[in-house]
């Protein structure tokens, strides 16, 4: 969720602790991939290539701690100072997949649609 979105949600009467409360949880996720390996996993799978780095296999196979490894902890620090990045420059915010959408309109140039009608294309990302 961006600083647009944001603004559009808050004119629309969202609550503004609503946006603070996705922060915190947000920036409560990147610390707690610092100390808990699930949080760890969950984090460089999102942000990783699987086929560059097959987690799964450096932790079941391996038994690597993403937290202990040097290269890996290094690299949730990076992960966590860009995220920090993003929400201070940005307003980015952090939703969980199965939960956001976001819709943009634009405007019927050809006038076939009546007023108060639209057309929605979905695209699902799996």
């Amino acid at each position: 969720m961006n600083r647009q979105i944001i603004v559009l949600l808050s004119h629309r009467l969202i609550d503004d602790r609503t946006f603070l409360l996705l922060q915190n949880e947000h920036q409560q996720i990147l610390s707690e991939s610092l100390v808990y390996p699930t949080r760890a996993y969950e984090l460089l799978s999102e942000k990783l290539n699987r086929n560059l780095f097959p987690l799964r296999t450096l932790t079941h196979d391996a038994h690597i701690n993403l937290i202990q490894e040097p290269f890996f902890r290094q690299l949730l620090i990076t992960i966590g100072k860009f995220e920090l990045a993003q929400m201070r420059e940005r307003t980015r915010l952090k939703l969980p997949k199965n939960s956001a959408r976001n819709m943009i309109g634009i405007v019927d140039e050809y006038g076939i649609l009546e007023y108060g009608q639209g057309k929605h294309f979905i695209k699902l990302k799996i």
